[in-house]
Order: C-alpha cells, then sequence, then structure tokens
C-alpha cells in the first residue's frame, strides 16, 4: 500500500512538468479520479472513463492489427493524432475527452481512424509528398520573379498537398469505420463525432481545396453514406 501511495505521489508531482501521459499508466490508480496538470491548472479525469477509453482502444488495436499506445496531453481544443514512423502512438487532448465523454460509439471511431493512419502509413507518405513539393516551392520563390505567378503556382503546389492530405483522412475514415463495426460498435460513431465538433470548433473562410482535412460537413456527408450501407 505504501508502495503504491508513493507512486501516486511520483504521478502527481512528475504531472507538473508534463505535457503528455500515458494511458496504460494512468488507469493503474486506485482513486476514482486522476489528476492532471495544465497550465497550472488541476484537470480532473475519472479513472473508471480512462478504463473505458482504453478498452476500446485495445479492442480497436485487435481488430485493425496495429499495435500502439495510447496517450492523453494538455489543450482545452477537441484534437486527436497519430505519429507513425515507428512510433504508433495516438495522442487525444483533454479537450476531446471532454467533448466525447462515455460515448463508446465516438470513442470508436476516433479511434478507428487515427488507427487506420497508422495502419496505412500516412505519416511515412506524407513525408515523402511534402519533400518533393517544398523543393517546387522554393524553385518557384528563387526562379518565378512574377508576383501573381509565384502566388498561383504557390497555391498549385498547397492545392496538390492538401488534395492528397485529404484522400488520407477520407481513407482513415472509411477504414476506421468498418473496424469500429467489426468490432461491434455503430457505425454512425464518425458522424455523431464531427456534428459535436462542428458545434464547438468555429468555421474559417479558408478554401477547402486548400486545407490538409476535410471540413467536418463533408465528412459527414461521406460518414453518413457509409454507416447506412454498414447499419
Amino acid at each position: 500500500m505504501r508502495r503504491f501511495a508513493y507512486l501516486l505521489f511520483l504521478i502527481a508531482i512528475s504531472s507538473q512538468t508534463k505535457s503528455a501521459w500515458l494511458v496504460s499508466d494512468l488507469i493503474k490508480s486506485k482513486s476514482d479520479t486522476v489528476l492532471l496538470s495544465r497550465e497550472g491548472q488541476i484537470e480532473r479525469i475519472r479513472t473508471q472513463q480512462l478504463r473505458e477509453i482504453s478498452f476500446i482502444f485495445q479492442k480497436l488495436c485487435a481488430r485493425a492489427g496495429q499495435p500502439a499506445t495510447l496517450w492523453i496531453e494538455t489543450g482545452p481544443t477537441p484534437n486527436a493524432s497519430a505519429q507513425g514512423l515507428g512510433n504508433n502512438r495516438i495522442t487525444v487532448s483533454f479537450g476531446m475527452i471532454e467533448l466525447l465523454g462515455d460515448k463508446q460509439e465516438e470513442w470508436a471511431a476516433l479511434i478507428g481512424h487515427e488507427l487506420a493512419h497508422l495502419k496505412l502509413d500516412h505519416a511515412k507518405a506524407g513525408m515523402k509528398r511534402r519533400i518533393p513539393l517544398s523543393i517546387a516551392e522554393e524553385l518557384i520563390n528563387e526562379k518565378v520573379k512574377h508576383k501573381t505567378t509565384r502566388d498561383l503556382l504557390g497555391l498549385s503546389t498547397k492545392a496538390i498537398g492538401s488534395h492528397y492530405s485529404q484522400k488520407q483522412e477520407y481513407d482513415s475514415d472509411y477504414l476506421g469505420t468498418i473496424w469500429t463495426v467489426e468490432a461491434g460498435f455503430s457505425p454512425w460513431g464518425g458522424v455523431q463525432l464531427h456534428q459535436k465538433l462542428l458545434r464547438v470548433i468555429p468555421r474559417d473562410n479558408y478554401p477547402n481545396f486548400l486545407k490538409s482535412h476535410p471540413s467536418s460537413q463533408q465528412r459527414i456527408k461521406a460518414l453518413s453514406r457509409l454507416a447506412r450501407d454498414l447499419d
């Protein structure tokens, strides 16, 4: 008992300087609530909620045949990311935990999507794509003197990168949804997730063809068609 209390003390102390925490460590707590520090403020997350998220995560990893670790990071904005290139780390923010709460089908959709990024090796593909595009942008800035022409060519390279990045998002939505259904969850989780994101993340006027991700409106349409096919 003393040893366990000491470990909890170490976790509490280390949280003051950390920006991300491994969920598999946090769920070992015997306390009802895990306390983490975020920019001087204490964030409280129910241990049972973390265990439920971890269970869904492990279930989806097994379904996908994709090993990974799950982390929590600081930040109030709902966000999630997959870090590949051999790391196989999925990270979700405090804001995402607060947004999804106990909605298992939404967690399954989110985790399935991020696991698909790892399974499809999107980080490596994105790196290969960015190198020639970066070289092209440098050549354009160096060789093209006319500003309007230079700006148009620069937009073209950004549009090419955005096209392939958005395709990766759609591919991950598709594969992740398939895995969620195979794991026993509703195919509508992704739709519900993006409906929530639409309510909390302000829209911008940036052209869709230059964005790295499709808009939530676009993804809701695509995911709704897929959910109807799988339901």
